[in-house]
This record gives structure tokens, C-alpha cells and sequence, in this order.
């Protein structure tokens, strides 16, 4: 199964994962991996609607996605993964699902997060998921568009947390 592209993103299946970053990266199945998500009926029923048609879409809890990628599942399928937390990125990475780098796309400001990119807001805890799951070699990017300039995320997450 190769992976196409793993992108940190709240607001999970929208409209610039189907028009920008879906047209980028081809995929045959987006998979959204949160374990809450994958537990509501609605967001199950509404979130496929939002991709595009050509693209299956499978939205799974933690252990499921990683259950369903060590029994290669999709092996003959691109997929581009979408998660709505870092500690859901960090389960995969910890559960052997194996990336290159991981799109930092957003994660919106609420009570107790520090802004510290355009359309990146952390806390403490997220800040340390994310660099846990770089010091295993996954390069962080902060990249909203593909036609954006990657920027290195660990470096903008040194910035503002202690490390």
C-alpha cells in the first residue's frame, strides 16, 4: 500500500483535501483515522460524501487502521491518510505504520492551544506527540497547498515549545 500522503487536518475531509491535495496525489482511498470519528454515525455517513467520487474512502479507529495496514488490505492501492490529532498520527507510527513525513495541514485554536503557524494552534501534549513521532525520523512539514513552499515543522514547533 503505498502512501501517498499522511496529513494532520481537523477538519478532516474538505475541500482542499478534494481539490488540491487529492488532484496532487492521485489516490485510489482516503482514510480518516481518529477513534471518536470512526465511532459517529453521521461523520461516517457525511465524510465520504465530501470526497471525490472517484476515491473510496474508509474511516477507521486507531487499532483498526493499523490492523488493516499490517494485513496489507490496500497494497494495491494508493492511499492518503487523514488525521485529526497528532496522538492519532503517533498511534499509527507506534502501531508500525510506516511514512516518510507527515503534512502538519491544521489544527484550529481552542482553550489551552498557543498559535504557532497560520493555521496551526498546539498544546503542550500535542507539541510533544509530534516530536516524538519526529524523533523516529518522520520529517514534519507545514505545508497548506500543495502549491505552498514546505516548511519545516519541527523547526516551528522548537520556537514555541521546550523540547
Amino acid at each position: 500500500m503505498p502512501i501517498v500522503l499522511v496529513r494532520l487536518d481537523d477538519r478532516l475531509i474538505h475541500g482542499q483535501v478534494t481539490v488540491k491535495w487529492a488532484r496532487k496525489t492521485n489516490p485510489d482511498r482516503i482514510i480518516v483515522v481518529n477513534d471518536k470519528v470512526a465511532q459517529d454515525p453521521i461523520a461516517k455517513m457525511t465524510l465520504p460524501l465530501a470526497a471525490p467520487t472517484s476515491v473510496k474512502v474508509s474511516i477507521l479507529g486507531i487499532n483498526e487502521a493499523i490492523s488493516e495496514y499490517n494485513s496489507n488490505k490496500w497494497e494495491k492501492e494508493k492511499v492518503f491518510i487523514i488525521v485529526k490529532t497528532p496522538f492519532d498520527a503517533l498511534g499509527l507510527v507506534k502501531g508500525g505504520v510506516k511514512f516518510e513525513w507527515l503534512d502538519i495541514g491544521q489544527l484550529g485554536y481552542e482553550e489551552g492551544r498557543k498559535r504557532v503557524a497560520k493555521t496551526v494552534s498546539l498544546n503542550e501534549n500535542e507539541a510533544k506527540a509530534l516530536k516524538e513521532i519526529a524523533d523516529t525520523g518522520i520529517k514534519l512539514i507545514y505545508q497548506q497547498l500543495p502549491e505552498d513552499k514546505a516548511v519545516n515543522f519541527l523547526e516551528i514547533l522548537e520556537k514555541h515549545f521546550n523540547l
